[in-house]
């Protein structure tokens, strides 16, 4: 923090968030997104309040995400190809909005330990609709700014792979298409969503299988994977839990099987990306952002042998280790 100037920027951080939020809500980045129109023709198009309109248009711009020419706006490139109707990085833009109100409350969380939102589970039961949202969500993330998961060496394989915890399946669908063999394991409610998310997948090669994995383990029928992916599922445990899961993903693998880790470690990259993941852990779900030291740990505790990080871009954190 750079003196007063600096706290502020950090005190007033959460505007452009809201900007961008409340023109994505409004439709401008789609309006704008084929012709470039004054600001009191948004607002006429809009059917908005044109003082109010002309002063979000003079933001945007400020941030870059629409162009002023003159007296006329158009969405930028970015905005063009990312943020029109219906674009998917709106439902980045929605999962985020539910999370800054949640981050209101990390006074809360601090004194009592206790994170804002409630448990997975209860989350599928009581809010299928915006649950759904936070997975496709991630899905936008995994595919834009996630790994290539099919050029690891570690996932080269004629075997089958499991992909625990796989969400609707970003990471299966990849694997899929550079033809692996999939089997994706989620929870009962979420495999539902997965199996129609791949639904379009070879059949042979892709499969969704419904397990709890922490309370019940894997199923039988999986013993004997060559392969196994965790991709973003040990933050949201406590570390018992991780341990209790990769121990599972350990016995269900073959002999000489190699399960691969993909998290966000707290100090796997520079600034504030893993201090501030850990906090946002805290006040969703209660986990962490562990360290990577602590991330190999858990594999080693799971049975595990040869626990090692992989090379990746910060701040993905890239783990392997292998079933003796």
């Amino acid at each position: 923090m750079r003196g007063l100037y600096g706290f502020l920027d950090l005190l007033t951080g959460y505007q452009g968030a809201a900007v961008l939020t409340a023109a994505w809500r409004l439709g401008v980045f789609g309006l704008l997104a084929d012709e470039a129109l004054t600001s009191e023709e948004v607002a006429s198009r809009l059917r908005a309040d044109p003082r109010s309109v002309d002063a979000l248009l003079g933001a945007l711009a400020s941030l870059g995400a629409i162009e002023r020419d003159g007296g006329r706006y158009r969405s930028s490139a970015f905005a063009r190809e990312h943020l029109r109707e219906g674009a998917e990085l709106g439902l980045v833009i929605e999962k985020e909005a539910v999370f800054a109100r949640a981050w209101l409350e990390l006074e809360s969380v601090v004194r009592t330990g206790r994170p804002v939102l409630a448990p997975w589970p209860e989350r599928l039961r009581t809010e299928p609709e915006r649950a759904r949202s936070f997975l496709e969500a991630l899905a936008v993330l995994a595919r834009l700014t996630g790994p290539d998961v099919a050029s690891l060496a570690e996932l080269r394989t004629d075997g089958r792979i499991l992909d625990v915890g796989g969400g609707i399946g970003p990471y299966t669908r990849a694997l899929v298409e550079a033809g692996r063999t999939v089997v994706l394991v989620e929870l009962p409610v979420v495999a539902v969503w997965a199996r129609e998310s791949l639904a379009d997948l070879p059949g042979d090669r892709c499969e969704v299988v419904a397990a709890d994995v922490v309370a019940e383990g894997l199923p039988p029928v999986l013993e004997g994977s060559a392969r196994a992916l965790v991709s973003h599922v040990l933050h949201d445990l406590e570390p018992a839990s991780c341990v209790r899961l990769l121990d599972a993903v350990r016995r269900a693998l073959a002999p000489g099987g190699v399960v691969v880790v993909n998290e966000f470690a707290r100090d796997a990259a520079p600034g504030t990306f893993g201090p501030f993941f850990d906090v946002m852990m805290r006040v969703e779900t209660g986990g962490s952002a562990y360290s990577v030291k602590e991330l190999l740990g858990f594999l080693a505790e799971a049975g595990f042998v040869g626990p090692r990080r992989l090379e990746a871009d910060p701040p993905i954190t890239l783990l392997a280790a292998t079933r003796p």
